[in-house]
């Protein structure tokens, strides 16, 4: 809600789209999104059915480590049941395309993994694989983590670097072979001397709009990733290589007795390269338990750099010292060699320059812990196989991950002590929402304990087959078949297997999907919608490949340079589920091959923005054909993803006592459209951010799961910066039964306002499941919940017992609460049945406490009888609501009482339906994204896609109030239209969308005080009374800004200027006349900064306090929906309060305001629900240029 209160509804729609297509491109690199805890009910067909035996600790026992006497030492541990594996998991299918851009068959394609999914550098033999007739190839049961792959074939050559992670574990290439370069030398020790038996490896840079997708970013040498290229030197020190698929390389050595060395950027072809060597540096220091602080002996440690020549590993001493020598100069991280020890800390890292000897350095460390359960069905108890279990380190990231056996079983091992989170990944299941699979348990991980008994449920619902073939009939293997539901978010890639055959689960009956295949340049058709069964399997689907087209083309600025560091989006046809999308390489060159027949829009795009005008443009292909002269120009500023200049800025890390944090991960960003700029602090919390270009940054940091709670800014060449992170406070204690007074393994913990078990319906909560044999949790607040004024409290659930609330009070930043024991009492049992209107039981549908959100994970869901059970509802009236994809929702009361069951059944009307026309100057658009949003009927959301009519519709919508808005980038700009629609039980609901094809221009510049401004969005609105179109753009660094697609007519333009603590901005409106063909000039001189300031007080226990600034003298009259939305249009600016009640507002224009003070429950479901049932003060000031008005508002 808070995010909410940030920007007018308008404007989050209209960016919505370009959010959803970057989030795209950028979901390689990002940290997925933490989803919600969910504590499910036993129905009780799950009770009936045995689940496979699992290892059990019994509540009053500690496991004890097998190892648990050997300390520093390394030692033999017997296996366990669920065996460890380090692969299995990954993905790389790939198309090898000649010089004549054709499928190039028998290449050698070999794939080095050259780093761990959590980017520790790793050594070991190379996977190969050759490319069949079609120019493809495909590699499965691979190693997380980062790939580079060589393909080579006569004299040319091609190289590409991959990411496969757990969390996104498959991955389709493309390489193009080129003409290849000759590399040869020699490796001299500093006298000059040959040096024989040197290792070499030949390093290339990828291009740096690969690498920004992955948070990659600095100098090349920081990006280059080393190739599938190995040579040992002669006994003149010589070494050669042919075949190497860069113009400019690095050479990196490796020598015995010698530190590392990686030469400088080298052009090729070159034959008497000389590389010489030198002794390195050194670091030295202690390896310390950390509980006791003894020094281990015989302990083995690493000493990690940047690449895997950098790896290195020593044991201490009897008195617990260790050296490590032949250090290249670089930055290096220590930890334990030995999964069964952990960092007590954060690993300690240090810089060297070449030749330094760093002593004095201690390494903390503890015993780590193990944790084993089982992934299994939650329909039917059985163990999952190949499932990837997913550590969160801190909740924050991604950690190590482990496979399950052939009966679900796993074993994780090397974690630290600490709070951690498991997630469950699996590469065939179809996804019901985009973080339903996020968070699977919490644990509270001590130093040495091994946690057993740690299942995972997971919802498999209903089996999808087919079969990928030719069109000749005969199979095609390892084809890519992707998957999308008619209505939803969830999707997923699936590979068929040799003989064409692929299955997937995860779909419920009843839903409708669609489906398309790619292998190579081929694709196939995708199906019209296809549904589930209501009961059993959706089976013998055909996928048949055809010849696809391709475009390719370059990307280039005005004056004809290439830019390599962008990004090109293929889409917005009705043939393609998912659009496409490529890097330009280092010549600014980008290709998509194997794209159905259709009208494609092409269009190149950077990290935060899509191009308009020259920078996009419009292809129908047809079947098979190659287009490759698309010119692609980009008139405003080329991102900087790596070094554009020679400035750095740089500081320390502190934490909030100011002691320096080590690995803290810094990063600057100079505006939206480039990605950060990263580095990580040192031992003593320094760091530097290097190769910055001039401009204004923002600062940041994350280290051991807190964060800066606000951004710092810094001009590139400042020092000195201090980057504070903020240690979230913790509530921690244990769940105990109150009869027993024994452990309660399993359980939710929520932070609320008080009062929530009494009126559950008044709060949104986000519940966090624990599993824990000793009942133990500490449990992280949230900023915004620290920053809530009054009391908060802690509610416990667990299934069988009554939820438990527990106050805590008023608690200020970081500040812990420990030692709290929630005893719990036996619960209320409520059994319920789904069905439709006719009687029919619904099987696999999802029930929720008090609202339907796609968003999270279900309380529980019905069994194939339509049956579910609930037993950790709070004893309050409550409201469960059903939804399930073949049907609208349905909601039902009921109040639970202690000790008795509750029976309840849900009805899922048939809903109405939504249709229409998408049409761009009266011609129907095929392949456009439509939206659909209800505000009242549990806020449900969905999206579809026009085809080739235009139409869209979408079915079994429940009703009332909503809104359905579409989106279309075209050669001719972006547009987006919405339409306000009333859904009625059995009836259609029909809205079209006609988007003018004569569009005019708009463009200018928008100042402060004569200066320009950087990322101001400009927005132009046509309103009318069916709906609004829309249009909009970013302002470049020198201010100015162009709209390519305007709407005819009088408009009302936009500037939003953020504040720069990004809590609120400064908005100033224009109108405009439009007229169609013809660009208009409107500049935005904007007067200099005017702040508003002032206190808010009289907030009662569980508000928070907002400030909202409404242009001109404004009586606040009854608040419904329509009027908030109104003002939350109007805008001109908002700030949030601070804990101790003041605020604080830039930006703001001279005028005469009201200022908004609102006292609202944080939990409500809507920005609208919050104000509706908010406490309101106003005030009317008068702002004139330049000055501070200060405002004392207090809420009766």
């Amino acid at each position: 809600m808070k995010q909410n209160l940030r920007f007018s509804l308008i404007l989050v729609l209209v960016l919505a789209a370009v959010a959803a297509v970057w989030w795209l491109l950028s979901r390689q690199g990002a940290e997925a999104p933490s989803g919600p805890e969910v504590t499910r009910g036993e129905t009780e067909e799950q009770s009936r059915a045995p689940l496979p035996p699992a290892p059990r600790v019994k509540p009053d026992e500690t496991p004890q480590r097998l190892d648990r006497s050997a300390v520093g030492t390394r030692v033999s541990v017997d296996a366990p049941t669920a065996v460890r594996r380090t692969s299995g998991g990954g993905i790389l299918t790939g198309l090898v395309l000649d010089e004549a851009l054709k499928p190039a068959p028998g290449v050698k394609v070999v794939m080095s993994r050259t780093a761990s999914e959590q980017g520790d550098a790793v050594i070991e033999e190379p996977s190969t694989a050759a490319t069949g007739a079609d120019g493809t190839f495909a590699a499965e049961g691979l190693a997380y983590g980062v790939y580079s792959l060589l393909a080579t074939s006569g004299n040319t050559a091609a190289a590409q670097s991959a990411q496969v992670r757990s969390y996104f574990p498959d991955m389709a290439l493309m390489l193009r072979l080129r003409p290849a370069y000759n590399l040869g030398g020699r490796v001299v020790d500093p006298q000059g001397a040959p040096t024989a038996e040197a290792h070499v490896t030949v390093m290339y840079v990828p291009t740096e709009s690969m690498m920004g997708r992955w948070g990659i970013s600095g100098s090349p040498q920081d990006r280059a990733q080393a190739l599938p290229l190995e040579s040992v030197t002669d006994a003149q020190g010589a070494f050669a290589f042919e075949s190497v698929p860069a113009k400019e390389v690095f050479v990196a050595v490796k020598a015995e007795g010698y530190a590392p060395h990686i030469s400088e950027l080298i052009k090729l072809p070159v034959t008497g390269a000389v590389i010489t060597l030198a002794a390195g540096g050194s670091v030295a220091g202690r390896v310390l338990q950390t509980d006791t602080g003894e020094p281990l002996s015989g302990f083995a440690l690493r000493v990690s750099g940047p690449t895997s020549l950098d790896k290195h590993e020593t044991t201490t001493n009897e008195s617990g010292e260790f050296v490590c020598a032949s250090l290249r100069p670089g930055e290096y991280a220590l930890m334990p060699a030995d999964d069964t020890w952990a960092n007590a800390e954060s690993a300690p890292r240090i810089k060297l320059a070449s030749g330094e000897a760093r002593q004095g350095i201690d390494l903390r460390v503890a015993q780590s812990g193990t944790i084993r359960g089982r992934v299994y069905n939650e329909q039917t108890g059985n163990g999952i196989p190949g499932a990837a279990v997913i550590l969160r380190k801190n909740l924050m990231g991604y950690g190590n991950s482990v496979s399950t056996d052939n009966n679900g079983a796993y074993e994780m091992r090397g974690v630290p002590p600490g709070e951690h989170a498991l997630a469950v990944q699996m590469n065939d299941r179809l996804a019901s929402n985009p973080y339903g699979d996020q968070e699977a348990a919490v644990l509270s991980v001590k130093a040495g304990a091994v946690l057993e008994g740690v299942d995972l449920a997971v919802y498999m619902g209903t089996t999808v087959s087919g079969r990928v073939e030719y069109a000749d009939g005969s199979p095609g293997g390892s084809a890519t078949v992707f998957v999308i539901p008619v209505a939803g978010y969830g999707r997923a890639r699936v590979m068929a297997d040799t003989n064409g055959s692929f299955v997937f689960s995860g779909p419920a009956n009843g839903e409708q999907l669609r489906l398309q295949a790619f292998k190579g340049t081929q694709a196939s058709a995708p199906t019209e919608a296809l549904q589930v069964p209501a009961t059993g399997t959706l089976e013998d689907i055909v996928l048949t490949l055809q010849e696809g087209g391709v475009i390719a083309g370059v990307v280039t600025n005005r004056s004809g340079a290439p830019l390599p560091a962008m990004n090109v989006l293929v889409g917005g046809t009705a043939n393609q589920l998912q659009p496409n999308f490529a890097s330009a390489d280092d010549t600014g060159s980008f290709l998509v091959a194997g794209l159905p027949p259709g009208s494609y829009t092409v269009t190149a795009m950077t990290q935060g923005e899509q191009g308009s005008g020259d920078a996009t443009t419009t292809i129908d292909l047809a079947a098979g054909q190659r287009v490759s002269d698309v010119v692609l120009i980009w008139e405003k500023e080329a991102p900087a993803v790596g070094p554009k200049g020679n400035l750095t800025i740089s500081g320390r890390v502190l934490d909030s006592a100011g002691k320096p944090l080590s690995d803290a991960i810094v990063y600057g960003t100079l505006n939206e459209r480039n990605m950060p700029y990263t580095s990580k602090s040192l031992v003593d919390g320094s760091f530097t951010l290097s190769g910055l270009a001039a401009g204004a940054y923002k600062l940041s940091a994350i280290a051991g799961g807190n964060r800066t709670t606000e951004p710092v800014d810094a001009q590139a060449g400042a020092s000195g910066i201090r980057l504070t992170v903020a240690t979230q406070g913790k509530v921690s204690g244990r769940v105990l039964d109150a009869a027993t007074g024994k452990p309660v393994t399993r359980f939710g913990v929520a932070f609320v306002t008080p009062g929530y078990l009494e009126k559950p319906s008044a709060q949104y909560v986000y519940w966090q499941r624990y599993t824990s044999p000793e009942g133990e949790f500490s449990a992280a607040m949230r900023e915004q919940r620290q920053r809530q004024s009054g009391n908060l409290a802690l509610a416990v659930r667990a299934d069988g017992y009554s939820p438990v609330e527990q106050v805590l009070g008023a608690l200020s930043q970081g500040q812990n609460v420990e030692g709290l024991l929630i005893r719990m009492k036996p619960g209320a049992r409520v059994e319920g049945v789904v069905q439709t209107s006719s009687g029919q039981t619904v099987a696999g549908a999802s029930i929720y406490l008090e609202r339907y959100d796609p968003y999270r994970s279900p309380e529980t869901r019905t069994n194939s009888e339509g049956q579910f059970v609930l037993t950790n509802l709070p004893l309050s009236a409550i409201k469960l609501v059903a939804g399930h994809p073949a049907y609208s929702n349905g909601e039902a009361s009921v109040t639970p009482r202690a000790g008795t069951t509750s029976h309840v059944t849900i009805e899922l009307p048939a809903g109405g339906s939504v249709e229409g026309i998408v049409r761009m100057g009266n011609q129907p658009r095929a392949g456009t994204s439509v939206y659909l949003y209800m505000f009242e009927g549990g806020n449900q959301q969905s999206s579809t896609v026009t085809d080739a009519s235009g139409h869209y519709v979408f079915s079994n919508v429940t009703s009332g109030r909503g809104q359905v808005s579409t989106y279309v980038q075209s050669s001719r700009g972006n547009l987006n239209q919405s339409r306000q629609v009333i859904v009625e039980t059995g009836r259609t609901t029909t809205a079209d969308f006609d988007l003018p094809a004569e569009t005019g221009g708009l463009e200018g510049v928008v100042t402060i005080g004569g200066q320009p401004v950087t990322n101001a969005h400009v927005s132009a609105y046509l309103s009318s009374e069916e709906g609004s179109t829309s249009s909009y753009a970013q302002t470049n660094s020198d201010g100015s800004y162009v709209i390519n697609s305007v709407p005819a007519g009088e408009v009302r333009v936009s500037v939003y200027i953020r504040d720069s603590s990004g809590g609120g901005g400064r908005q100033h409106s224009e109108t405009a006349q439009i007229v169609a063909g013809s660009v208009t000039r409107l500049d935005f001189d904007l007067p200099l900064p005017t702040f508003v300031s002032g206190y808010l007080s009289g907030l009662k226990e569980g508000e928070m306090g907002y400030i909202g600034l409404l242009p001109g003298e404004i009586k606040l009259g009854p608040l419904t929906k329509e009027k908030v939305q109104e003002y939350l249009g109007m805008l001109a600016g908002q700030a949030e309060m601070n804990p101790d009640g003041t605020f604080r507002m830039e930006n703001v224009e001279p005028g005469t305001y009201t200022v908004v003070g609102v006292a609202a429950d944080p939990n409500a479901a809507t920005p609208e629900d919050a104000i509706m049932n908010a406490r309101i003060v106003t005030e009317v000031i008068e702002v004139n240029e330049g000055e501070e008005i200060t405002v004392q508002l207090s809420i009766d």
